[in-house]
């Protein structure tokens, strides 16, 4: 998109602006706009095209006691609408917890296990020298187990002590 405008990009930035803010997120079920005013936002096409919900606004009378009670009939209606989006997005968090630890592999490694590391580029998320290149360096034997999830390892090889690794780039060296 940034290619296609080619330094034009600020023209569309409030288009896209007004869609992002007016668009209902699914953790909530509310657009941004909603929860801030109380109501839902009238777009320009609404105006050029009118719909139901417009038509039905154009037909009341307006007056300042209506638009008023209008107004704080929105605005009481708010505290509910933002308690509902609460629970939504509690309940939204719990569901993405629950799909993230079903994922997620436990690890646990006692001092003396051989363990294998993930290799430093594959970590960074970087390119590798090239895509033969191995994913795990290794075997190292684990010297010190950390409670916050951390293992200090040993290589086999050189008996070198490395820094501090999660346990989320280990697995078990099976020889």
């Amino acid at each position: 998109m940034v290619y296609e405008y080619e330094g034009g990009w600020s023209v569309h930035l409030p288009d896209a602006l007004w869609a992002y803010r007016t668009s209902s997120r699914s953790a909530t079920g509310f657009s941004p706009y909603s929860l801030l005013y109380g109501s839902d936002a009238i777009s320009p096409v609404e105006i050029t095209i009118p719909t139901a919900r417009i038509a039905a606004v154009n037909d009341l009378e307006w007056d300042t006691k209506s638009c008023s009670k209008w107004r704080l009939l929105d605005l009481e209606a708010l505290d509910e609408k933002r308690a509902e989006a609460e629970k939504r997005t509690a309940l939204y968090h719990r569901t993405v917890a629950q799909a993230y630890n079903r994922t997620v592999k436990p690890r646990a490694f006692k001092q003396g296990d051989l363990v294998l590391k993930v290799v430093e580029h594959v970590r960074r998320q970087v390119s590798g020298p090239s895509k033969f290149a191995p994913q795990w360096e290794g075997p190292f034997a684990v010297k010190e187990v950390h409670s916050s999830g951390y293992y200090r390892l040993v290589s086999v090889k050189e008996g070198t002590l490395t820094d501090p690794v999660n346990g989320k780039w280990l697995k078990l060296y099976y020889c």
